[in-house]
């Protein structure tokens, strides 16, 4: 192991939203470094592959969060499920087209689910030595940073599952080494993102790949001190 792990030896990682385009790539990037050694996939679709232990996740079904009491210790929590939007519309532009269902299911799949994982987990974490969850966030999901309006939906979302995390950090951390962190990755080209990017410059998109070479790299170099903060793929803290 790299003298600047946090870690001693080869680390077991959870990788909830596994067969998903940053999920995957980071699944993909975990069987082929030395430093992990189980990767305990998490995600609707079956998956199979080297290291790989495979358990079904489904926030809308409970019982395969309570399925993963079976996991009786990891190293690593990395939550990289959610999505942008469930409209055929797209992201709210105008208040005219805030709605009821939007809004439940983005706090589903964006808030509410991934902290529900959490609690699923949290047995498999906490204890005395450093272990981490990292949660991949949104700066749009900032309050005092949102300067441009709209996205109402995933705004909010993105904004609960910061205010859920930021409180889940305060509690463990008076008496376990468990860093929570939540991660904004840039903007990055995934199927679900690529129909709203067309005005972005394509050299500030980053692959899929990047990113998980970025996640990868956070998570075994992790500090306490980023524990409870939204910190951004330069290592900035974005203000919530």
């Amino acid at each position: 192991m790299d003298g600047n792990t946090v870690f001693q030896k080869p680390i077991r990682i959870a990788i909830a939203g596994a067969s998903g385009g940053i999920g995957g790539a980071l699944t993909k990037l975990c069987q082929e470094r030395n430093e992990v050694e189980t990767i305990y996939a998490l995600a609707r679709k079956p998956m199979e592959g080297h290291k790989i232990e495979y358990h079904r996740l489904d926030y809308d079904n409970m019982d395969t969060l309570e399925a993963l009491s079976a996991i009786d210790s990891i190293d690593v929590l990395v939550i990289a499920t959610g999505t942008l939007t469930t409209s055929a519309s797209g992201p709210e532009k105008r208040i005219e087209q805030v709605g009821h269902d939007e809004l439940q299911n983005l706090y589903r799949i964006n808030a509410q689910g991934p902290i529900l994982l959490a609690k699923a987990l949290h047995h498999a974490l906490v204890r005395k030595e450093p272990t981490i969850c990292l949660t991949l966030s949104a700066r749009v999901g900032s309050i005092s940073d949102n300067h441009l309006g709209g996205w109402y939906s995933y705004r909010a979302s993105k904004a609960a599952l910061n205010m859920l995390f930021r409180s889940y950090s305060i509690e463990v951390g008076r008496n376990s080494g468990l860093m929570v962190s939540l991660y904004h990755p840039g903007t990055v080209g995934t199927d679900g993102f690529k129909a709203y990017q067309k005005n972005v410059d394509p050299s500030h998109i980053k692959e899929p790949q990047e990113v998980a070479e970025d996640i990868l790299n956070k998570v075994l170099t992790m500090q306490q001190s980023v524990s409870g903060q939204l910190i951004d793929y330069s290592g900035e803290v974005i203000p919530f």
